[in-house]
């Protein structure tokens, strides 16, 4: 396959979190947004996709209907997976991948780190959103791009998508302190 993705999956847009009660309803299926699986069905031959399980989901109970329906979907999409990509640590499942795709995982630093670019779709994390200014600093040095649900802007980003050096983007750890607080 030309291109590897990895979907890094968040808890709490089933509605199975209560402090994120403004992410529940966002995605039909709770955990995999429609545009990701448009793109997945329509790069069947082009490209590969790795679904990462937050290790919430790995870990607790309620989510096992959630891990039911993932693995179902796999084995209906020859181009994915989610076994490995979920098993491995983060830095291994990230080597070899042309981007990363998230509702909004802090793992979008992690990639940066490495080289990898990734498509934040999560709409709380624009305009008005509560998150807005999330992962701001990686917009700005070119590692995210936050995009709308339209498959026009993923198949886009996903086309234009090229491993760059990952030391190019560095955190200012004293400002990232400072805005923590």
């Amino acid at each position: 396959f030309p291109k590897r993705l990895l979907v890094a999956l968040n808890w709490g847009y089933g509605g199975d979190h209560g402090k994120n009660i403004e992410l529940a309803g966002i995605l039909d299926s709770g955990l995999i947004p429609e545009v990701v699986e448009r793109m997945i069905k329509e790069t069947a031959k082009t490209a590969f996709w790795g679904f990462r399980l937050h290790p919430v989901q790995l870990r607790q109970p309620r989510y096992r209907r959630l891990i039911a329906e993932l693995d179902s979907f796999c084995r209906a999409h020859k181009n994915t997976e989610w076994k490995w990509s979920s098993s491995v640590p983060l830095p291994i499942a990230l080597r070899g991948c042309s981007g990363l795709v998230t509702m909004q995982s802090m793992s979008v630093y992690e990639a940066a780190a490495l080289g990898v670019k990734s498509l934040v779709l999560c709409p709380t994390t624009r305009g008005n959103g509560l998150n807005a200014k999330m992962f701001d600093d990686l917009v700005e040095a070119g590692f995210v791009t936050k995009a709308a649900w339209g498959l026009h802007e993923c198949r886009s980003w996903m086309e234009a998508l090229t491993k760059e050096d990952g030391s190019t983007f560095q955190l200012n750890a004293d400002s990232a302190w400072r805005d923590t607080l």
